[in-house]
């Protein structure tokens, strides 16, 4: 299964079938029956269904070389089609694409004017063969990153099907859609396209229905959106069971059990504190699970186990077995594991793609289980594990699938990766590890199966690393880095067996070269490091928010002087150290460093964190902050006291440092606040560094009252309105907030559009998570989520910039490592320059009281640091040293 939020998971052609077999003329049925192209493109669709992708080509050329010897161009552009289909699945683009525009000429038509023009004016018969050829087009497409020229072709294949009354092809054009329209961060349309095909499955009868209702959960469930996905699934079950339809009830059980594994995937990696970089992927470590990832792994359990108990004879039960393995193995429920894994049957693995990716995964679970549980070689032996994985490679050779033999030859290196590791970097594995991997590398080159490739220059890195030979590790690692860029937004896996996470899949990559790059010659190596860490940043950002961000300005500008009074502060956590890189004002990047292990800067921070949220804590928090002023600006503290310009620090935080203010940071008895303006930058890359207008048009907005919304309940904030008014005050065009009933998502977009406000301020409850769904603001009787506040906020017209979005009386989700990146998303998405917030939730008069007076200091020309600097060291002052109380508030972007 996967946990991938932008899944190149695609659904081609009928939900009924992949091929393209109506178009095949009865004519045939007068054809010598050996040599009929029918009985050859039947063959071939076999071979492909049965993931034996060579064969399908091989069936599928010699009938289109018939169809074209009998001058069939019809059912010679279906068959070349399907080609390109058997193509894409191999991984052979120029092959795949070859046979799609042979398809288009054959109609008359070419890939360029197909892009550019309209629906061609066509006889029915051959838009009946177009559509079709289309949703085969809009697939190379996709999978080749061309995500709106492919969304362009589904939606032309979309209309045809229309057109024709077609509707089945509708709802599959409609569903390849929808993931592009996510993909490309178009969440109103993907929002549309849904509810159409909600009502396009409606109209099926029953046994279409569930198919449907299944595919759009699976669809779900590829683009990140676990929520839908399990409730669309759970329909498709009931269905399912209503037809009494065994097919059906089990691949429904299988999808919900994959869906259920990756909610549990996310609430284990939203609350994992450790991050274990240095991990190797085949050495298997036990974790303290989060009771809400628990509820959900039990879940998948349920539903794999009953795919094995009332129907072990489907095709599907041996991957509802190796499910429940991983399972089972990964929540070191040992008892159960030993029995599951009795009842696999190897053999009844089938002999393609699935089969391979089986026995891979068969071969993983018997080393945690041979790690983590200490077998008896006699019952799970290390030289069984090699085995198993030898007769994948060979599986692989016999169906010819050079992806599926790549990634069994990778995942051999990595087993004696490990074990070379295991036995004190022994040369012999390592070599072997060494030639398994490149041999696997040379099978999946980048520029073909980059989201396989990169895995393996990694790991070739690593080997590199252990043998010293530091130069070509180093090259390996900036090599996958390469790879990992030219998929940007779209890291998946190659297989929806293959689990998949950011954490574990990517960040280690960025981390590796960092950190070697700062153990060789760091002085040499301090900018090529920040340009690594940098795309690091951006890569997580445009995970979180299932997108690509294209960069603001270019980071050679970032290093270069925006602020003469400016100090640039970039930590960096790794496994065992923390690497402070700082640039002053005309000055170079100077680094220093600072030795901790990173699970106990993850400890702290997440102590912290909680101690935060508890007024009565302060001793606490104030012990911890010291010990993080220590870690981050004493060593660079003689610098900063020589540059007696500094008077503001702006950081590019990493990982958990993310989630407390650095304002509150204390040495000898005075905050880091008392002394520097404060700021953050999520990246370079998307910072915006232009100074903002100096006018204060305000557009007010909140909710004051009491609200039960979905189920939750939202308390008073009584001090509201009169911060919207006082604030009001201060606008240089005073108008009426947008309170209580009056704020609305429609209302707050109409006044959006109707005006040019260089500010929005709206005070209301807010959740700030790593989960998009759950990232919020509440309006009356309604929670904006961030993918809908993006088209709220996001600018029509260039005139109409967003300079400043403050927050007010929102919180960050506790216990949630990357919850921050929900307030970063919401300003790099929709494009707001600066975005001022809370990162937990305090009284509402102290939040009105601290706004006002920042809302003064902009007034008088300063900046927005600064503003709320000042405003900051006003509630110090007069009321309140409680870090609970003023330490909250963060601007993240321009603080100019």
């Amino acid at each position: 299964m996967t946990v991938s939020m932008n899944s190149r998971y695609l659904i081609i052609l009928f939900m009924l079938g992949i091929f393209l077999t109506f178009g095949i003329s009865p004519i045939f049925s007068q054809v010598n029956l050996h040599n009929s192209p029918a009985q050859l493109v039947q063959q071939g669709k076999e071979y492909y269904e049965a993931q034996q992708y060579k064969q399908a080509v091989e069936k599928l050329q010699q009938a289109a070389n018939i169809f074209e010897s009998q001058g069939e161009q019809f059912n010679q552009a279906i068959t070349l089609s399907n080609i390109s289909l058997a193509y894409q699945q191999l991984g052979a683009w120029n092959e795949a694409e070859t046979a799609i525009a042979t398809s288009f000429q054959l109609l008359g038509l070419n890939t360029s004017n197909i892009e550019t023009s309209e629906i061609p004016e066509l006889e029915t018969k051959k838009l009946r063969i177009l559509a079709p050829i289309l949703n085969v087009y809009g697939s190379l497409l996709y999978k080749r990153g061309k995500l709106e020229i492919a969304l362009n072709s589904w939606q032309k294949a979309a209309i045809i099907y229309q057109n024709l009354g077609n509707i089945e092809g509708i709802i599959t054009s409609k569903l390849n859609q929808i993931q592009a329209l996510q993909a490309l961060g178009l969440y109103q349309q993907s929002k549309a396209t849904i509810e159409e095909v909600e009502q396009d499955i409606d109209k099926l009868p029953a046994p279409l229905k569930v198919k449907g209702l299944r595919t759009l959960g699976d669809v779900f469930r590829a683009v990140g959106n676990l929520n839908n996905s399990q409730q669309f699934l759970q329909r498709s079950l009931t269905l399912a069971q209503q037809l009494n339809s065994s097919q059906d009830i089990t691949a429904t059980l299988l999808s919900l059990g994959n869906t259920f594994w990756s909610l549990g995937n996310l609430e284990q990696e939203r609350q994992d504190t450790e991050n274990n970089y240095h991990i190797l992927p085949w050495q298997c470590q036990s974790r303290l699970l989060p009771k809400q990832a628990l509820n959900f792994y039990q879940k998948a359990e349920e539903a794999y186990q009953k795919i094995i108990k009332d129907f072990p004879y489907s095709a599907i039960t041996i991957k509802a077995q190796l499910n429940n393995l991983s399972l089972l193995v990964k929540n070191d429920q040992l008892v159960m594991a030993k029995t599951v894994l009795n009842e696999i049957d190897v053999d009844n693995l089938p002999q393609n793609r699935t089969g391979i990716y089986g026995q891979i995964n068969l071969a993983r679970n018997l080393a945690c289980l041979r790690q983590k549980h200490n077998f008896d070689e006699q019952i799970i032996s290390w030289s069984a594990i090699d085995n198993l994985l030898e007769q994948a490679i060979q599986n692989a050779d016999k169906i010819e699938d050079n992806l599926a033999k790549s990634y069994a030859l990778g995942n051999r290196g990595g087993l004696y990766e490990y074990l070379g590791w295991q036995n004190k970097s022994n040369q012999q594995l390592i070599q072997m590890a060494q030639k398994l991997t490149e041999e696997a590398l040379f099978i999946a080159q980048p520029y073909e199966a980059p989201s396989i490739a990169y895995q393996w220059q990694w790991q070739l890195g690593r080997l590199l690393e252990i043998r010293g030979e530091e130069e070509k590790a180093i090259s390996a690692y900036k090599a996958a880095v390469k790879t990992l860029e030219s998929v940007r937004g779209d890291l998946v896996t190659i297989n929806s067996d293959v689990q998949f996470s950011f954490r574990d899949n990517v960040e280690p990559v960025y981390r590796k070269i960092v950190d070697m790059l700062l153990k060789n010659d760091p002085n040499s190596n301090l900018y090529e490091a920040l340009l690594f860490l940098d795309s690091l940043q951006l890569a997580e950002l445009e995970n979180f928010l299932k997108c690509d961000l294209s960069k603001s300005i270019q980071v050679e500008e970032i290093i270069g002087e925006i602020d003469a009074t400016a100090a640039f502060i970039y930590p960096i956590i790794l496994a065992d150290r923390l690497e402070i890189i700082f640039k002053l004002p005309q000055q170079y990047l100077e680094h220093r460093t600072y030795n901790i292990s990173q699970s106990e800067v993850g400890n702290l921070i997440n102590r912290l964190q909680k101690n935060l949220a508890r007024p009565d804590r302060t001793e606490e928090v104030i012990e911890d902050a010291q010990k993080i002023y220590n870690w981050l600006i004493k060593p660079l503290e003689e610098d900063l006291n020589k540059s007696s310009d500094v008077t503001t620090l702006v950081f590019v935080l990493d990982g958990v440092l993310r989630n407390i203010p650095m304002a509150l940071l204390y040495n000898q008895g005075q905050y880091l606040v008392q002394k520097y303006a404060i700021a953050v930058i999520p990246s370079r890359q998307i910072f915006d560094p232009r100074p903002r207008q100096k006018e204060l048009k305000i557009l007010t907005a909140g909710v004051s009252e009491q609200q039960k919304v979905e189920g939750i309940e939202f308390k008073k904030l009584p001090y509201v309105p009169g911060e919207l008014r006082q604030i009001q005050k201060l606008s240089s065009e005073p108008i009426e907030p947008l309170l209580n009933q009056v704020f609305t998502d429609v209302e707050l977009e109409e006044q959006i559009d109707s005006a040019a406000f260089p500010i929005i301020h709206i005070a209301t409850h807010g959740e700030f998570s790593s989960e998009p769904s759950e990232t919020f603001i509440l309006a009356w009787g309604k929670r904006i989520k961030v993918q809908d506040l993006d088209n709220i906020l996001k600018i029509r017209s260039p005139d109409k910039v967003i300079e400043l979005l403050v927050l007010s009386a929102c919180k960050t989700a506790q216990g949630n490592r990357r919850a921050t990146l929900g307030l970063a998303g919401i300003a790099a998405k929709a494009r707001v320059r600066t975005t001022l917030a809370t990162l937990w939730q305090v009284d509402d008069q102290t939040t009105a009281n601290l706004m006002n007076k920042f809302y003064e200091g902009l007034k008088s020309g300063k900046t927005i640091a600064q503003a709320l600097q000042e405003a900051e060291l006003e509630l110090l002052k007069n009321k309140e040293r409680r870090p609970h109380y003023w330490a909250p508030f963060v601007v993240v972007g321009n603080w100019l």
